[in-house]
């Protein structure tokens, strides 16, 4: 159809032009010999035209023919043997972008992995699903035996959880958010820097707002069960620096007579130590300002009590301070406490004690030796007018949550403020308490430096 469509305008095209010449040509011509002419003109260009268009019929059915076979060329088998097949080139065309150096496709991701070994979790293989995280892990890939399988298999309420969600949300460093300290919280990390100073700045702002939100004047006090001291003694400085406590308690100093005392300073403190003897751990410090006139009462010191005392005087009146220790197996402390409380209730006033009890005073006991603790410390503190005035909880697990950090003291009403914060440092929280009393301010540190305004520097070169 395009074939003829296309020789008939050239036809036309070329009666056209020769109609033209012969007219040009012969206009002078009369009329009689182009009429005889004309016929003759029209019946070869018909028989041009038959010619011509038999041509271009057999010129474009031979190309067609040839494309066709070039086409089919192209057609592949969709498989071995197969009667169908498909178009390579138009399928490539059609996909749109085609990789020059395609490679082989990616691994199909695995359904169900295994946390251990990554591999896939099939429903003939013996596999627990953690409850937190709700991923699998195989039996063998946790060393599991069989019996402890078939344990849990009729045991369906049990429920089981993975090595990683079971173990304490903690940090070395107090630089974190509050929400990322909570051990039973289960939040995760948010931060990637944050052992810088800026956010442990931010984070201890809150911190030193409480501590300052009373009177200026008020003596800040703070206790801190470190679990080990000698690779945290940093973090304590940069704790100090600041929030500027008078006096800081800590417990659970893990000190030996190995330890100097140089390797405990802090600047504009002064400190006392009890280190633990026959055995590790335990142990007591208490720091407290350079400015405060304070005496160590070793008049106080008892045997087989981890106990330091120290009397601060003030402008008016004058306060006893101690640092307390008591290991949880230790079931004589309660009868040996008694012995320094009496002799210090009968000339002081002012009582303040800070330690970690062992002991739950929080409102829900977890054991019937804990209730018999508390039912022995309560009665001391009604012995001697005592109370303690930190009511939070002050070490959380996840399976527990008890308060055994405490500040009891004789006279409450002096207590503007106490809390909790949580740091980060050990397992337990920081507990803190402003006590209304006339704090000396300290005296303007004076630092010498050489003047240089009148130097020679000519002698000085000479020299």
């Amino acid at each position: 159809m395009c074939g003829r469509v296309s020789s008939s305008c050239v036809f036309l095209v070329i009666i056209l032009i020769l109609s033209a010449q012969v007219l040009a040509q012969r206009s002078d011509e009369d009329d009689d010999v182009c009429l005889v002419r004309t016929p003759i003109i029209i019946l070869r260009l018909h028989s041009f035209h038959s010619t011509y268009s038999s041509i271009v019929r057999l010129q474009w059915k031979a190309i067609v023919s040839f494309f066709k076979r070039q086409f089919g060329l192209l057609r592949l088998p969709r498989s071995f043997k197969s009667p169908s097949g498909f178009h390579l080139e138009k399928s490539t065309l059609i996909c749109g972008d085609v990789e020059s150096n395609p490679g082989p496709h990616s691994q199909v991701a695995v359904k169900f992995p295994c946390k251990q070994c990554g591999k896939a979790v099939r429903i003939n293989q013996d596999a627990f699903l953690c409850e937190d995280c709700d991923t699998w892990a195989h039996r063998k890939c946790l060393g599991m035996s069989q019996s402890v399988f078939k344990y849990y298999l009729d045991q369906p309420l049990i429920a089981w959880t993975c090595y990683h969600c079971t173990l304490p949300q903690l940090s070395d460093s107090f630089f974190l958010g509050g929400e990322e300290l909570s051990v039973y919280g289960g939040a995760e990390s948010q931060n990637s820097s944050l052992h810088t100073d800026h956010v442990g700045e931010n984070h201890l702002a809150e911190l030193t707002q409480r501590l300052w939100h009373s009177s200026p004047k008020d003596l800040k006090i703070a206790h801190l069960n470190v679990c080990g001291v000698r690779n945290k003694l940093e973090e304590i400085r940069y704790l100090q620096q600041f929030c500027k406590f008078e006096i800081l308690a800590i417990t659970e100093s893990h000190l030996d007579n190995t330890v100097l005392d140089s390797a405990l300073d802090i600047d504009g403190m002064k400190f006392l130590r009890l280190d633990r003897k026959g055995r590790k751990g335990g142990g007591c410090v208490l720091y407290y300002a350079e400015h405060l006139k304070a005496i160590h009462r070793k008049d106080l010191y008892t045997p087989g009590l981890e106990a330091i005392w120290l009397q601060v005087k003030f402008t008016c009146t004058s306060a006893l301070f101690a640092v307390l220790y008591r290991p949880p197996d230790d079931s004589k402390f309660f009868d040996s406490v008694r012995i320094p409380l009496e002799k210090a209730w009968l000339k002081t006033s002012n009582i303040f004690l800070l330690g970690d009890m062992n002991c739950n005073l929080s409102t829900v006991n977890y054991s019937a030796h804990g209730i018999v603790n508390k039912y022995k410390l309560q009665s001391i503190m009604d012995d001697f007018h005592m109370h303690n005035v930190i009511t939070e909880p002050t070490r959380r697990t996840i399976t527990s949550c008890t308060l055994i950090d405490v500040i009891i003291t004789t006279r409450k009403e002096l207590v503007s403020s106490a809390g909790v914060f949580p740091l980060g440092i050990s397992d337990h929280d920081l507990i803190y308490a402003t006590i209304h009393l006339k704090n000396k301010r300290p005296p303007p540190k004076i630092i010498r430096t050489p003047n240089y305004k009148r130097m020679d520097i000519n002698s000085c070169l000479q020299t």
